[in-house]
């Protein structure tokens, strides 16, 4: 099931409503108050969010935590949803989530010479071996790394994912990863 968005949830709802009120309508029923309630829950736009959309406000916030000074996390993630993440925003990120993103041994072990890069883009010409194609040709590969960080010798590539997973989705990161260190390799 892909996500759909807000507007599009809201399509389906009103269309869903609809045909229920017109049911009832046609039937002679009368319309009780858990419809209309059943009505405010359906078009409010807080009640229609999609996993794309959670995970772009999860992204907002990982951009804007400074890596480097994440032992104060929870002093930034306050910060970061008063001024940048509108109400509804707000509501949708789980702090306990981010500050266990960020209290780990990755972020707590970053040195203060690091070169961090947040949401790079980028456009690479890649052999289509990495396709398991077995001709010689290239392609251009265009993405965006959420977070690169060259730390002395090191070099860590992380794409932040919020949604559920499973095997089948492990498989399609490691291989997004991969292609996603072979970019910052050239």
């Amino acid at each position: 099931n892909e996500p759909i968005s807000i507007e599009t949830a809201v399509e389906f709802a009103k269309n869903d409503l609809e045909e229920k009120i017109a049911s009832k309508l046609l039937f002679g029923s009368v319309l009780t108050d858990e419809d209309l309630e059943y009505e405010q829950k359906v078009l409010s736009e807080e009640h229609m969010i999609s996993s794309a959309e959670r995970g772009t406000v999860y992204h907002k916030v990982f951009q804007n935590i400074d890596i480097k000074n994440v032992h104060n996390i929870k002093e930034q993630l306050c910060k970061i949803k008063e001024t940048l993440l509108s109400e509804n925003e707000r509501n949708l990120i789980e702090d306990d989530k981010v500050v266990a993103v960020f209290n780990n041994e990755l972020f707590n072990n970053i040195s203060n010479n690091a070169i961090v890069l947040k949401e790079r883009e980028f456009y690479a010409k890649m052999p289509t071996s990495l396709l398991n194609h077995a001709s010689n040709d290239t392609f251009v590969l265009q993405g965006v790394i959420d977070l690169i960080i060259f730390d002395g010798n090191e070099t860590i590539v992380l794409d932040y994912k919020t949604g559920s997973y499973s095997a089948e989705k492990l498989e399609k990161y490691k291989f997004q990863l991969h292609t996603y260190s072979s970019v910052v390799e050239r």
